[in-house]
C-alpha cells in the first residue's frame, strides 16, 4: 500500500512539473495595435486625348482615419484592420453644362492579415480586405452618384537586413466595380519598399507601387495601368506611443481604349501628414522595434489613398 501511495505521489509530481514546463515553453500572447489620422493635398493633372487634347487640373483634399488590432503569440500574428478616407474637390467655374463642378468620394476598408514574424529576421503572411467606394459628382444639371468596391487578397513579406534597414514587397489581386459602373474591374497591385532607420526613432522610406488592371466593357477590356513613387519619414516621440509622419507621392495612371488611340492620363502629386499612436504590448518601444513587432499596413495606395480613376477623370 505504501509503495502504491509513493508511486502515485511521484507520478502526480512529475505531471505537475511537465505542466509547468509546457506553460513556460508556450509563447506569451499579447494584444497590440496602431491608430492613425492624416490629411492629404493632391494636385492632379488630367489629360484627355480623344483626337484633340483637353486637360483639367483638379485639387483634392482628403482625410484618413485607420486602425489595426493585432494578436501576437510568439512567431504567430493575426490582425483585423479598418480605414476610412473622405476625398473632395473644390468647386470650379463651369464653361459648359456638362463640366464637372465638384466631386466627393469616400473609401472604406475592412480587412485582416495572418503572418509569421521573427523580429530579428523578417515576416511573411497573407492579407485580405474589402474596399467600398461611394462617389458623387456635381454638374449644372444636377448631382450624380454611384457605389463600387473591390475585394483584395494577396501576400506580403519583409526582411530585416540589419538593425537599421528593412526591405519588403507585396502582391495583391483584386476584383470589383468602379463607382458609376456595374462593369467588372480587376487586376493586380505590386509594391516594394526600403526603410532606413537613421536612429531607433527616426525612419526614411522609399516605396514603389504598380497597378495592372482592366475595366471590362462590351467592346473589350480597357487597360488602366499605373506606377507610383512615395518618399516618406516618421519620427517617434521618445518614451511614448506617439509618432509623426509625412510623405509625398507621385503617381501616373493611364487608361487606353481597346478600339482606338484614345487615352486618359491621370497624374497625382500628393503630400500627406499625420499622427500615429501605438498601444498594447511594446507600444512605448523604439520605432524600429515597434515596426518589427506590431501590425501590418494592409491598405492600398491606388484603391484607397488616391482618388479612384473614374472620379478623377469623369468626363
Amino acid at each position: 500500500m505504501k509503495s502504491k501511495l509513493l508511486i502515485s505521489i511521484l507520478l502526480a509530481s512529475a505531471a505537475g512539473v511537465s505542466s509547468q514546463n509546457a506553460l513556460a515553453e508556450s509563447p506569451d500572447c499579447s494584444l497590440n495595435g496602431i491608430v492613425s489620422g492624416s490629411g492629404m493635398l493632391d494636385g492632379q493633372s488630367v489629360t484627355f486625348d480623344f483626337g484633340s487634347i483637353d486637360t483639367a487640373s483638379p485639387t483634392w483634399w482628403s482625410g484618413t482615419a485607420e486602425g489595426a488590432l493585432g494578436l501576437n503569440c510568439g512567431l504567430f500574428n493575426a490582425q483585423i484592420d479598418a480605414a476610412y478616407t473622405s476625398l473632395s474637390t473644390g468647386a470650379v467655374p463651369a464653361s459648359d453644362p456638362n463640366q464637372v463642378l465638384s466631386t466627393w468620394a469616400s473609401q472604406a476598408h475592412y480587412g485582416g492579415a495572418i503572418f509569421l514574424r521573427d523580429p530579428n529576421v523578417g515576416a511573411f503572411g497573407v492579407s485580405a480586405s474589402r474596399i467600398v467606394t461611394s462617389a458623387s459628382l456635381t454638374r449644372i444639371g444636377g448631382t450624380f452618384g454611384g457605389d463600387g468596391g473591390e475585394t483584395r487578397i494577396g501576400a506580403f513579406g519583409e526582411y530585416y537586413t540589419s538593425d537599421n534597414f528593412t526591405i519588403g514587397a507585396s502582391l495583391h489581386h483584386f476584383e470589383g466595380a468602379f463607382p458609376y459602373f456595374s462593369n467588372q474591374y480587376h487586376g493586380f497591385e505590386l509594391a516594394a519598399f526600403g526603410k532606413y532607420y537613421a536612429s531607433t526613432d527616426l525612419s526614411f522610406t522609399g516605396r514603389v507601387d504598380a497597378l495592372l488592371s482592366n475595366l471590362e466593357f462590351n467592346t473589350g477590356p480597357f487597360p488602366i495601368n499605373g506606377v507610383a513613387v512615395t518618399l516618406g519619414s516618421e519620427y517617434r516621440v521618445a518614451d511614448t506611443g506617439l509618432s509623426l509622419f509625412a510623405d509625398g507621392t507621385y503617381s501616373s495612371r493611364r487608361e487606353t481604349s481597346p478600339t482606338s488611340s484614345d487615352t486618359v492620363k491621370v497624374d497625382d502629386f500628393a503630400a500627406r501628414v499625420g499622427l500615429k499612436f501605438a498601444f498594447g504590448g511594446g507600444s512605448t518601444h523604439s520605432l524600429v522595434r515597434r515596426d518589427r513587432s506590431s501590425t501590418y499596413d494592409n491598405t492600398s495606395l491606388f484603391l484607397e489613398k488616391l482618388p479612384d480613376f473614374i472620379s478623377s477623370a469623369p468626363n
